[in-house]
């Protein structure tokens, strides 16, 4: 293996790495607010200010 394929073999994963990790929080973004609807139904104690 070569120089020119080590590196791009380096940036390949540093790449695949960064999509994996950007989809991740793309997939919590996504879940934000059906889980904020699920948690508005619960109802509140007293002394919470929200």
């Amino acid at each position: 293996m070569g120089l020119q394929q080590l590196w791009f073999a380096v940036i390949g994963v540093l790449f695949l790495g960064f999509l994996v990790l950007e989809g991740f929080d793309f997939g919590v973004g996504m879940l934000m607010e059906p889980l904020a609807r699920v948690a508005r139904a619960i109802p509140k104690s007293k002394g919470e200010p929200y």
